[in-house]
């Protein structure tokens, strides 16, 4: 409720951390009935608000259950500028400062689908730390999948590929009819060896089209980064689950696979592709 990177209190509001100082000075200066008081209702608030069962309170920007109680907070911390001298008061107002610009990029990634809005956690915090770059929007969002539940319809090996700089490259085209059962498929799967690098703007687009191309049935592009299944800008193997709705039984597709690069070319290695259906 307080400091978990889910939604915890003082995690996406910082400043109100300044409240817990407010009350080392009270004790120091023994102020013992405004520090009981105050440190008994905010106990007794927090036990409250964290016993609902979805004690994260849904898709919010931090804990949103607080925000009524925001003046409260401030008592301590008015107390301290108020009474403090000029040496503790320039870093108490420097400290509050530092979470104002914090506060506003959280705010600012958490509307654009960089913060997730419900499902944080450490690794994902700190993967987007304070980024607000594009490439970054929906980089926490990639889905888990428990592969117990499919099967592998079709797999194909493919060789090493390089993309030019500045292009649209095929990395493979194939009839739906080539994949075997296509009807029950509803992930393609694209998995290779990369660094997978912040810096690299390459995409990687699905298209599942009617023959004739009349009718494009499924298109995503996700940015390459986003195949990072570890840290980026480290050489692993990554993978990204493009998942549909399967087609008509019957119903012929072509399946294609670009790659668009941008400024710099790109090295996919060992890519592998994954035909899988719920089992």
């Amino acid at each position: 409720m307080l400091f978990s990177y889910r939604k915890g209190l003082f995690v996406y509001t910082p400043v109100l951390l300044l409240a817990l100082g407010g009350l080392i000075w009270l004790l120091h200066r023994r102020e013992g009935y405004l520090l009981i008081t105050w440190l008994g209702f905010f106990l007794l608030l927090t036990y409250v608000l964290s016993s609902w069962h979805a004690w994260w309170y849904g898709c919010s920007y931090g804990q949103r259950p607080f925000i009524d109680f925001y003046a409260a907070f401030f008592i301590p911390i008015a107390l301290m500028l108020d009474r403090a001298r000029l040496g503790l008061k320039v870093p108490l107002i420097l400290a509050a400062a530092i979470t104002v610009p914090l506060n506003l990029i959280q705010t600012y990634q958490y509307s654009v689908y960089i913060l997730h809005w419900i499902d944080m956690d450490k690794d994902k915090y700190w993967k987007v730390f304070l980024k607000q770059d594009d490439i970054y929007r929906g980089l926490v969002w990639k889905k888990s999948y428990n592969y117990n539940w499919y099967a592998v319809v079709k797999e194909i090996e493919l060789p090493d590929f390089t993309a030019e700089p500045n292009r649209e490259s095929l990395l493979i085209q194939l009839d739906s009819t080539q994949t075997g059962d296509f009807s029950r498929v509803s992930i393609i799967q694209l998995s290779f060896e990369n660094e997978f690098s912040d810096q690299d703007s390459t995409k990687i687009v699905l298209s599942i089209d009617d023959p004739d191309r009349s009718k494009n049935n499924y298109y995503h592009n996700p940015w390459l980064m986003h195949f990072t299944e570890e840290a980026p800008n480290a050489f692993h193997r990554g993978l990204y689950n493009y998942e549909f709705s399967p087609v008509q039984p019957g119903k012929k597709q072509v399946v294609t696979l670009i790659v668009q690069t941008r400024g710099k070319p790109a090295m996919l290695k060992k890519p592998r592709i994954k035909f899988l259906a719920l089992s």
